[in-house]
């Protein structure tokens, strides 16, 4: 569909998504903005655990991933869950569209979120049972696979919504892909240089500046990409509601790069999320009012308005449960002093 036509059906479509649908929404992409901020975080985690192999600080990496993930294991996936379960009850036409024209990417990022998470566990088991500190071949490799395609899939998937037929085999999905796992890798290694000291942060900084440079170039990589193959997202970035979040977004990478540079490690962690905030900002500005890309907007792929009240009514009860309950596991287990690193 040209955006033009697009407009046009949006504007014989009446007036603006009505505020139930327009509250589900926000909060659907708050909660997808966690998962970026967390879930990534985790992914990223698990590339640098594999990059390290049996290289000479290789051990070190290997007690600092374990060490940064393991008592808050998966538990950030909660975020995800709870995106699914939003979308399912608030937009239900477009969680079957999704279910069913990105079947074979969502299930293969599920694929390997299980894979990443069963060889965590046989990683350590098999660390205890070795006595050493570097984990069994096997199973690192089957954790750094599951921690790269998780990532990647579920970034060919969120590409594939902002194009035509739901279209995740073309290069601007794959560029789109690329760029969530350099921001994952950007991520852990901003967060673990906060956790280490010494040779190991400096290590992680070392990372997060690779992590960075990658992300900033495949993301002006896919800007000009995007013009073309997703119509409507591609020019709002660069020249509608998007472009403040663009422009804010490289303003921060210029800061995280400063930060990373002067080995600021806490100054680097806040404009590494900052930067991840707004691109995923720009981007849900820029798609928005659809869903699908020519297919569903908000409005269209809504529940009744009762059953969305219903919802919104209920989901701050449920945010009571659960939001003190991660708090105090990551005040809990989260909150020991850095640890130093050898060197």
């Amino acid at each position: 569909m040209h955006p033009e036509t697009a407009s046009r059906a949006l504007a014989a479509a009446g007036p603006a998504a009505p505020e139930p649908v327009r509250a589900a929404a926000l909060l659907l992409a708050a909660v997808l903005a966690l998962y970026a901020l967390l879930g990534l975080a985790d992914f990223g985690a698990g590339l640098w655990d594999l990059a390290a192999a049996r290289g000479p600080r290789a051990a070190a990496v290997h007690r600092a991933v374990a060490r940064g993930m393991g008592p808050v294991w998966e538990a950030n996936h909660v975020w995800l869950i709870f995106a699914l379960v939003l979308l399912l009850a608030a937009f239900p036409a477009a969680f079957a569209r999704l279910g069913s024209g990105l079947f074979l990417p969502l299930h293969l990022a599920l694929a390997g979120i299980i894979l990443r998470g069963a060889a965590f566990v046989f990683a350590a088991r098999g660390r205890q049972a070795a006595g050493g500190d570097a984990p069994p071949r096997l199973w690192a490799v089957a954790f750094g696979a599951g921690s790269l395609a998780a990532p990647f899939f579920l970034g060919l998937a969120l590409a594939a919504t902002a194009q035509p037929r739901l279209a995740w085999h073309s290069l601007f999905a794959l560029v789109v892909a690329l760029a969530v796992v350099a921001a994952g890798a950007l991520e852990a290694a901003a967060y673990l240089a906060v956790e280490n000291r010494g040779a190991l942060r400096a290590h992680f900084l070392a990372r997060a500046r690779a992590a960075l440079a990658a992300l900033a170039l495949l993301a002006l990589l896919a800007l000009p990409l995007a013009r073309a193959a997703a119509p409507w997202l591609g020019p709002r970035l660069l020249g509608g509601p998007g472009l403040p979040f663009v422009l804010l977004a490289g303003g921060a990478a210029l800061l995280d790069a400063h930060a990373l540079a002067r080995g600021a490690a806490e100054l680097a962690r806040l404009w590494t999320a900052a930067l991840v905030l707004l691109l995923w900002a720009g981007w849900a500005a820029s798609a928005w009012p659809w869903l699908v890309w020519g297919e569903l907007t908000a409005a269209a792929a809504a529940a009744p308005r009762t059953a969305l009240r219903q919802l919104l009514v209920l989901l701050p009860w449920g945010l009571l449960l659960l939001l003190p309950a991660l708090a105090l596991l990551f005040a809990l287990f989260k909150g020991e002093s850095p640890a130093p690193g050898p060197g």
